[in-house]
């Protein structure tokens, strides 16, 4: 796959308006980089620990936050200083707890939280606090409480600390060095019901209400680079939305009054909020075309009405990206780029130093997404760390420093997965295919390095959501793991997905076990049609709403699939649409969402039960994998127990297989690597491979 290059830019004032067109043409070409290895790569390779994981550059540009594991440990956070030859300094690391998420806090701090990947998910929806530490790694100070049993206590400063309601949603921009600031959400003291916005002095642990006044029940909001809140949204339980701006004085100063900008219903939503630049301009995203894609727009605030004029448009996906910018002391343009998402990242620059730097970093590093990472980024010292990945490649950091023609310094800092080798990991390419009613479905195809003759073997890999984009062209470790084994691995965007256009999202209401199954039967025949795959020796698999698809596919679609891998799946449908268990469907979910998108129980009653898996276990024939959390509250196993009763029953009980503390994804390493053992074998034993161990 080459990147995409986007197309040529134009400018409108100082607005881009830009058309990235860019879609991977298939191929069948295998890759061919590397001799075949002669053993099957070590399930650790891609489901073990990650070396290094998220990166953040400091405002100056001169240190990079990263958080590291080496074998053994737990995940730390290590500080680099990017213009010095002094290797990494590790400044946070915890015997009993990994750290999470890192960010910046003026050039001198950083906050960041924890969760205990020794511990099922389950244990790590109750908070992952916030703590504080200076560069250097002193001052570490406990800021916001998490779960009663997983507060580390030595070596932190633990006064003031507030309790597990409160949450981060802003660090801003703007900083006082020694008063360094975030903004977190929590409750009020004299009123306990009711939440609002707070700052929070990191370096003391004083709290002080914003006194915005903002609107309750808030769920989103935009601010200003002194971290005051401009914007907010808020959702009511009956999926009615309502966009606020706070009003402003004559001298541009917050007041405390917000006026209503526009209501809506979420799912019929005419324009929805993207971001505000630096020098007050608002982003919106709208849909556009007969697709219905999403497009990035300024607001007119005349008007308070999208403009005419698209700034970016993606023919083929959604506008799904952020505006690079940053403050200028000499008044320039805050608005550096765009980063968008075609089938990979990729990001237009209007500076044009920056323009030529990516330039030449692509030139460097061909056949990969290149993420420039910048601060002071119109400034001739300017640092850049390059994030550099591909499909084969899970990633890796270079430093960049001086100009596009005559660079200072170029050198890789480290790779994220040092175990992989890019020659032995298979390629991946994105597709479209016609379903069988005309409608045009993105597929990604992952093919084995494997050289085998004739068609092979093939998993239909389904994506959760079901409302969400499954897939991006980038390194991902269960496909790749599936090919390493010299299976084809199939993974169709299926109707009912998002990031495509609201055709294609439209088009899956109310279409679970229909016309959404449908599509990935004519996936398997497109594969089949175009020599790719062995239409005998096809499985279906996949967790949460792939799941579900697993097992819609062995009960009413048994002469495709010839065996279902399903875990923390949906199998009972009613119960779907009738509990009360799901504390993530309260309110808009439970209300308007699930009886729009999958089926209204109480008027269709045998319709939910025909597309129930639990109500068509004498259909379901072929062998059957069956894996989830015993802690699972989207799909708790109570709804999928009977379904295996029921099978046991008919004579044909299925592998069954239930991970303590685990919730509806899986965190522990051991039980990824677990099930990932166990899928191999299942699949061997169902389908056979060229590459699957005898």
């Amino acid at each position: 796959m080459t990147p995409c290059t986007p197309a040529p830019q134009r400018w409108r004032r100082w607005l881009l308006v830009l058309t990235v067109a860019c879609a991977t043409a298939f191929t069948t070409a295998h890759g061919a980089e590397a001799p075949r290895a002669s053993t099957l790569l070590p399930v650790e390779t891609f489901f073990g620990p990650s070396q290094l994981g998220g990166a953040e550059l400091s405002p100056s540009g001169r240190w990079l936050a990263v958080t590291v594991q080496p074998a053994g440990e737990r995940i730390g956070l290590a500080v680099y200083d990017l213009h010095g030859g002094q290797p990494p300094q590790e400044i946070v690391r915890f015997s009993d707890m990994d750290v999470g998420d890192v960010h910046w806090v003026g050039d001198d701090r950083l906050v960041f939280d924890l969760l205990n990947m020794q511990r099922g998910s389950a244990d790590q929806r109750l908070g992952s606090g916030l703590f504080s530490v200076r560069r250097d790694g002193s001052e570490l100070r406990h800021l916001i409480l998490m779960q009663w049993w997983s507060n580390p206590q030595r070596g932190t400063r633990s006064s003031r600390r507030l309790d597990i309601r409160h949450r981060l949603v802003h660090v801003p921009l703007q900083q006082m060095p020694g008063a360094e600031s975030v903004i977190v959400h929590g409750p009020r003291q004299d009123m306990p019901g009711e939440y609002v916005l707070k700052r929070l002095n990191i370096v003391t642990g004083e709290v002080e209400a914003l006194n915005a006044a903002e609107p309750p029940r808030a769920s989103r909001w935009l601010f200003d680079a002194a971290g005051q809140p401009l914007f907010a949204t808020v959702v009511d339980k009956d999926g009615e939305a309502a966009l606020y701006e706070r009003v402003v004085n004559a001298q541009g100063a917050p007041q405390r009054d917000w006026k209503t900008m526009v209501r809506y219903k979420v799912l019929d939503a005419p324009w929805q909020l993207h971001s505000r630049d630096h020098a007050g301009r608002v982003y919106v995203t709208q849909k556009s075309g007969p697709r219905g894609e999403r497009v990035l727009t300024r607001l007119d605030r005349t008007s308070n009405a999208p403009e005419a004029q698209p700034l970016v448009a993606v023919p083929g996906f959604d506008f799904t990206g952020t505006l690079v910018q940053e403050l200028s002391p000499d008044g320039a343009d805050p608005l550096l780029g765009v980063r968008a998402l075609t089938d990979a990242p990729t990001t237009v620059w209007l500076h044009a130093e920056m323009a030529a730097i990516q330039k030449a970093v692509d030139e460097r590093l061909p056949g990969r997404t290149n993420r420039l990472l910048c601060s002071r980024c119109r400034q001739t010292d300017r640092t850049v760390v390059v994030v550099s990945s591909s499909d084969r490649m899970p990633g890796e950091f270079w430093l960049w420093r001086g100009p596009a023609d005559a660079p200072t310094a170029w050198r890789r800092i480290g790779v994220r997965r040092p175990a992989v080798d890019p020659r032995q990991m298979a390629e991946l390419n994105f597709t479209r295919f016609k379903a069988r009613d005309g409608l045009e479905i993105p597929l990604w195809v992952t093919l084995p390095q494997a050289q085998v003759a004739g068609p092979m073997p093939a998993v239909v890999l389904v994506h959760g959501g079901p409302w969400v984009r499954g897939g991006t062209w980038t390194w991902a470790a269960m496909p790749q793991f599936l090919a390493s084994r010299g299976y084809v691995v199939i993974e169709p965007e299926f109707r009912g997905s998002t990031g495509y256009g609201a055709q294609l999202e439209r088009a899956g209401d109310r279409q679970w076990g229909r016309a959404m199954q449908t599509d990935l039967a004519d996936a398997v025949a497109w594969a089949v049609q175009r020599g790719l795959v062995d239409g005998k020796r096809v499985c279906i698999a996949g967790g949460s709403y792939g799941g579900y698809a697993a097992l819609m596919g062995l009960a009413t679609q048994g002469d495709i699939f010839r065996c279902g891998a399903a875990w923390a799946p949906v199998a009972d449908l009613e119960w779907l649409l009738g509990s009360s268990d799901l504390d993530d469907f309260a309110g808009f979910g439970r209300t308007e969402l699930l009886p729009l998108r999958v089926a209204d129980r109480s008027t269709s009653g045998d319709a939910v039960r025909q597309i129930s898996p639990l109500h068509l276990a004498e259909r379901i024939r072929s062998p059957l994998l069956l894996a989830w959390g015993d802690k699972d509250s989207r799909t708790p196993p109570k709804q999928v127990e009977p379904l295996v009763s029921r099978l046991e029953a008919l004579g044909r009980p299925p592998e069954v297989v239930t991970y303590p503390g685990e919730g509806h994804g899986w965190l522990k390493v051991e039980t990824r690597l677990d099930f990932a053992r166990r899928l191999e074998a299942f699949l061997a034993r169902s389908l056979g491979s060229a590459e699957a161990p005898r």
